[in-house]
C-alpha cells in the first residue's frame, strides 16, 4: 500500500472494526466457515493497522489509534465468547494485539514519537503484560513527553498499579515520577506510598507528596498538612496551604484560620498569595477578618490584592464590609498620603472594584453599589481615570442594581469616549427605557450647560 493511501485506509479499516463490533458473538458461533472470514478480516485490519502506526505520519499514526481500540473492544469480546461457550483455556485474541506493541514499545531502534502513540494506545487495556511494559517505561525513558503519557496510562489502572509504583519509589531516577503517578490515583492504597517520602531530600517530592495527600480524606493527612506548613522550601508550604484551603470540613475540631493565617506574611509571596486563596475559600467570618487586614497593608501588594480578590469571592455582609473599610483606608491615605508609604498601584484600585461587582446576593448588591458610588464621587485623581471609570461602569451592569442609574447617566456623558460606551452598555442593561428618556431630556433642556447638551448628543448618538 502506497503511503498516501493511508489516511483514507485508515478510515475504512476503522469502519470496518465498528461493523465487526456488532454482533462478533453471533458470527463466532455460526460456525467454522464464518468463524474463518471473521478471523481473516480482523488479521487484514490488523496488520495494516500495524503498517500504519509503524510507517505512518503523525495525523495517520493519530487516526489509526482509534482502530486499534476499536479492535481491541473487538478481541475482548471475541475472547469473552469464546471462552463462555468452550468453557476452558484458549489464547486470548486480545494478546495478538498487545503482545507486538509492547515489542514496539521496548525496542529503542523506533522513533519516539512511535513509542508515544504505543503508549497512548496501551493505555486502553487493563492488561497484567501492559501494566509491567508501563511501569518499565517510566523508569527507563529519558523522554518527558513518553514519561507523561506513561504515568497517564497507569493512573488509569488504579489501586492495581499501586504495588508496582510504590517499588519505584526506591529508585532516586523514577522516585518522582512515581508520587506524580499516584497522585493521578486518588486511591486510599496511596496514601502509605506517599506518606514514605514526606521527608524525601528532593523538595519536589516532598511538594508533589503533600499535593496528592491533600486530595485524600485519611485522618492522618491533616496533621501532616500542617506539619508540612513549617518546610523550608516555599513550594512545600505552598502546597500545604493550598490544600488546607480545601478542608472546611476540618473547621469544627481544628481553628484552621489561626494556621494558616501566619503564612500571608511569608517570606514568599507565592505562600501568602496561596494563603489568601485558602483563607477565601474558608470564608469563615475569622478569616474575613485576617484578610481584612492584611489587604489594609500596603507593604506587600500581591499578596493584598489577593486577599481583597478572595473578600469578593466570600460574598457575605462581612466581607462586603471589609472590603469597604479597606476602601475607606485606601481613600484616608490617598487623602492624606504619608511619604513614607508608597500609594497602592493602579491594579490593587481595580482589584477592588471587581470584587464588589462580584456581589450576587440581593441584600448586599445595594451595599456594594453604594461603595462604589463613593468612588465615583472622590476627587482623588487616582481615582477619576478613564480606566476606573470603566471598570465602575461594569460592574454596575454586573451588579444590577437601580441606584447606579444617576451615577451611570453622569458617566454616559464624560467626554472620554471609552468611558461613554462602557455606560452605555451598562444603562442598557439596567434600565434602556429611562435611561434613553433622560439623555434626550438632557438634550433638549435648554437649561442645562452647552457640555452636558453636547455630551448627551453624542451619548444618543453611540447609543444605537
Amino acid at each position: 500500500m502506497q503511503q498516501e493511501d493511508w489516511s483514507f485506509a485508515t478510515q475504512c479499516l476503522y469502519q470496518s472494526v465498528l461493523q465487526l463490533n456488532v454482533a462478533p458473538s453471533a458470527a463466532t458461533a455460526l460456525g467454522s466457515d464464518h468463524q474463518s472470514v471473521l478471523e481473516n478480516d480482523i488479521q487484514v485490519i490488523r496488520t495494516l493497522a500495524f503498517q500504519v502506526l509503524e510507517f505512518g505520519d503523525f495525523q495517520e499514526r493519530w487516526d489509526v489509534a482509534k482502530v486499534f481500540s476499536a479492535l481491541g473492544t473487538l478481541l475482548t469480546k471475541i475472547d469473552g465468547s469464546t471462552q463462555t461457550r468452550l468453557d476452558t483455556h484458549t489464547d486470548h485474541q486480545l494478546e495478538s494485539l498487545i503482545a507486538p506493541l509492547i515489542a514496539y514499545l521496548r525496542d529503542d531502534e523506533y522513533d519516539p514519537e512511535l513509542h508515544w502513540f504505543v503508549t497512548r494506545i496501551l493505555s486502553e487495556f487493563r492488561e497484567s503484560d501492559v501494566l509491567t511494559a508501563l511501569v518499565d517505561l517510566l523508569n527507563t525513558s529519558n523522554k518527558e513527553d513518553l514519561q507523561e503519557m506513561a504515568a497517564t496510562a497507569l493512573a488509569g489502572f488504579g489501586a492495581a498499579a499501586v504495588p508496582a509504583l510504590t517499588a519505584l519509589l526506591s529508585s532516586d531516577r523514577s522516585r518522582l515520577l512515581a508520587v506524580q503517578t499516584l497522585a493521578q490515583i486518588r486511591e486510599p492504597a496511596c496514601v502509605e506510598p506517599l506518606m514514605q517520602v514526606l521527608h524525601d531530600n528532593d523538595s519536589a517530592i516532598r511538594a508533589a507528596a503533600i499535593a496528592a495527600l491533600g486530595g485524600t480524606r485519611d485522618p492522618r493527612v491533616s496533621t501532616l498538612l500542617v506539619e508540612a506548613l513549617q518546610d523550608p522550601v516555599a513550594t512545600v508550604r505552598q502546597a500545604a496551604v493550598t490544600n488546607l484551603g480545601f478542608r472546611a470540613d476540618l473547621l469544627p475540631q481544628m481553628d484552621l484560620v489561626s494556621v494558616v493565617q501566619p503564612f500571608l506574611e511569608d517570606e514568599n509571596p507565592g505562600v501568602g498569595q496561596q494563603t489568601a486563596i485558602a483563607l477565601g475559600r474558608l470564608g469563615t467570618s475569622a478569616a474575613t477578618v485576617a484578610l481584612a487586614a492584611a489587604a489594609q497593608s500596603f507593604q506587600t501588594s500581591p499578596v493584598q490584592i489577593e486577599c481583597i480578590r478572595a473578600l469578593g469571592w466570600i460574598n457575605t455582609s462581612a466581607a462586603i464590609t471589609a472590603l469597604h473599610q479597606v476602601l475607606g483606608h485606601l481613600l484616608a491615605s490617598e487623602t492624606h498620603p504619608d511619604p513614607a508609604n508608597n500609594l497602592a498601584p493602579a491594579d490593587l484600585r481595580l482589584e477592588l472594584i471587581k470584587a464588589l461587582g462580584r456581589t450576587k446576593a440581593a441584600d448586599l448588591q445595594h451595599q456594594a453599589t453604594a461603595y462604589l458610588i463613593t468612588l465615583l464621587q472622590s476627587c482623588l485623581p487616582a481615582w477619576q481615570t478613564p480606566e476606573i471609570k470603566q471598570a465602575i461602569a461594569l460592574e454596575f451592569s454586573n451588579i444590577g442594581d437601580s441606584s447606579a442609574l444617576d451615577p451611570l447617566l453622569n458617566l454616559a456623558i464624560d467626554p472620554e469616549l471609552s468611558v461613554k460606551l462602557h455606560a452605555i452598555a451598562a444603562l442598557k442593561q439596567l434600565n434602556p427605557t429611562q435611561a434613553h428618556q433622560r439623555l434626550t431630556a438632557w438634550v433638549t433642556d435648554e437649561s442645562e450647560s452647552e457640555f452636558i447638551r453636547r455630551e448627551a448628543a453624542i451619548a444618543l448618538q453611540e447609543w444605537g
